[in-house]
């Protein structure tokens, strides 16, 4: 009687500790999902939000270049770093596999514009600013340097920043339909990590080969 209460008792603490075991799981799966749509939600209107900047540029560029040039120094400053953070955000994502395409997209999208009215600020206003186009993949095996690659730029753009020279970098996913895909086949971009730096196309480049394109 008293083995067969004793089977009873474990058995039931071992169905309790499954249950809670499950439970735990469940309720953690669940949080990761909405942590992550959160996360993913906060970057798209974060994204938006710096977006309406852009706008306010692209008016003044419309109405007269004294208008847009004097903006330049102010709103562009702020952009870089906005946007900066948000890539790093996303970059996380997507090395957790968390992210998805329209988080990407919108986030493209601002970068293309961004890149596009800097373009027009050193021409015009000759802002003092340099950019560089970084591609990317994150298909399993058709990058395998592309971690190393993001490090190696961000590193680069910190001592860049130390000399007193600012370099804005624009990622873009090369195989992802949209944007990205678009302009890689724009570039003639066939493999991955590929830099584009006043319109030269380059592999793989450590954070010292970076600075010394830079600095020319």
């Amino acid at each position: 009687m008293g083995d067969k209460m004793k089977r009873e008792f474990s058995t039931a603490l071992f169905l309790s500790a499954f249950v809670l075991t499950l439970l735990i799981f469940i309720a953690g799966f669940i949080f990761g999902i909405f942590y992550t749509e959160t996360i993913n939600t906060h970057l798209i209107d974060k994204t938006q939000d710096i977006s309406g900047s852009l706008n306010v540029l692209q008016f003044a560029l419309l109405l007269e270049n004294e208008s847009f040039c004097d903006m330049t120094s102010y709103i562009i400053p702020r952009l870089e770093e906005e946007s900066w953070k948000i890539g790093e955000r996303l970059q996380y994502l997507e090395e957790q596999g968390k992210t998805d395409p329209q988080l990407k997209n919108t986030y493209f999208e601002y970068e293309y514009r961004d890149m596009l009215i800097v373009r027009k600020a050193i021409e015009e206003c000759n802002y003092p600013t340099k950019q560089l186009i970084y591609f990317y993949t994150n298909e399993p095996g058709k990058c395998p340097k592309c971690h190393d690659q993001g490090f190696e730029l961000s590193k680069a753009r910190e001592k860049l920043k130390e000399m007193n020279i600012s370099l804005r970098v624009y990622s873009f996913d090369g195989l992802l339909p949209g944007l990205g895909e678009y302009l890689a086949q724009r570039y003639n971009v066939t493999s991955f990590p590929t830099l584009i730096y006043e319109n030269k196309s380059y592999g793989y480049m450590s954070a010292e080969e970076v600075i010394a394109l830079v600095r020319g």
